[in-house]
């Protein structure tokens, strides 16, 4: 996180920052000239020699233009908020990782706020990170379109990119699980499973168009919630292993990694197939059970992200979009090529 947290140690001296007049001397020109060389207006200006002798004098000193004389100038500060649930989830941490890389590539900071998904935190953050003047908001959690914030956002036109909109009313970016999920079903059926078990958090939407799915397919979805307090992972895991379920679906692999190791201690002889999804090397699950999972590219989520809302900063009035991912099914023996091309893909060296 080293474009966004600096420190200073104590007892040293900080070097003297290095101004326009520095490189005005250096370069033998007027103030007004380095202006324009740096700001790269008006070159009309300005002669090639003078120009060159500027960028030379900057070069040598290590002139850094000041960002708080950026943001004055051009009303943007070049940074982006990203508001998250939590980092003690791992793939939250990767989110964040994954995103402050390529804001940087794309000359942005990325300040980061975290709600511990608690919904009283989340206004919060949000109107926390937007006083720091960030130009624009990655907003991962669920925002409630009748809040007055959010109404004032959408108003505004305010570069916020949700990763869920079914209200409409925002810029999102997400994946799409339509085509994924007639294959997890299709697979189960094939399998001979016929009730299947799906892990999902109480924010999660759409349970009711998976069990009408799923139903297309013989299948008979029980959806199990988690994280309101009454429903705590522990109680779900132990509600499928008591009726020893023949078939679960979880999203989040860590999730069904802590349901199998619940399984091995509780009840060994049961023996479900499982399905999850895979993103990351780090959620890659060795068991015997698992039929296939549904395949989530993550750099091309993030890359698209980054894209979606620097388009939104530079023309705050563009169209309202809602662009989805296309997921997909993958067997088992594609899974297993897909997770050894990333633990020997280097973007993905952090994540394994």
């Amino acid at each position: 996180m080293e474009n966004v947290f600096h420190t200073i140690q104590p007892g040293k001296k900080m070097n003297k920052r290095i101004t326009i007049k520095d490189v005005a001397r250096a370069a033998d020109c007027s103030f007004v000239a380095v202006s324009r060389v740096l700001s790269g207006r008006d070159l009309n200006h300005v002669s090639l020699d003078v120009q060159k002798r500027v960028r030379d004098a900057a070069e040598r000193l290590g002139y850094k233009p000041s960002q708080a004389a950026r943001a004055l100038r051009t009303g943007r500060t070049n940074t982006i908020g990203l508001v998250l649930g939590a980092f003690y989830n791992r793939m939250e941490g990767c989110v964040a990782h994954a995103l402050m890389a390529d804001a940087k590539k794309r000359g942005y900071r990325l300040i980061i706020a975290i709600t511990n998904y608690d919904p009283q935190e989340e206004a919060g953050a949000l109107e926390d990170i937007l006083n720091r003047q960030v130009d624009g908001v990655i907003y991962t959690l669920s925002l409630d379109p009748g809040t007055r914030l959010a109404r004032s956002l959408g108003e505004s036109r305010y570069p916020i990119l949700l990763q869920d909109n079914t209200q409409n009313m925002f810029n999102s970016v997400w994946y799409d699980y339509d085509e994924a999920l007639q294959g997890v079903f299709a697979s189960f059926r094939n399998y001979g499973c016929r009730r299947v078990a799906m892990i999902c958090s109480i924010f999660n939407g759409q349970v009711d168009y998976r069990r009408k799915l799923a139903r297309h397919y013989g299948i008979a979805l029980e959806c199990f919630t988690h994280g309101d307090g009454d429903h705590s992972l522990e109680a779900v895991y132990a509600e499928i292993v008591r009726n020893k379920i023949p078939g679960v679906f979880a999203l989040e692999s860590m999730v069904l990694k802590n349901l199998l190791e619940y399984r091995a201690a509780a009840s060994p002889d049961y023996h479900p197939a499982c399905i999850y999804a895979h993103t990351l090397p780090f959620e890659y699950l060795h068991y015997d059970g698992v039929l296939g999972a549904v395949y989530r590219p993550f750099r091309a989520l993030s890359e698209q992200r980054l894209e979606r809302l620097i388009e939104m900063i530079g023309n705050p009035r563009t169209r309202c979009r809602s662009i989805q991912m296309p997921c997909r099914f993958v067997d088992v023996a594609e899974l297993k090529r897909i997770h050894e091309d990333q633990m020997n893909d280097p973007y993905y060296q952090y994540f394994k």
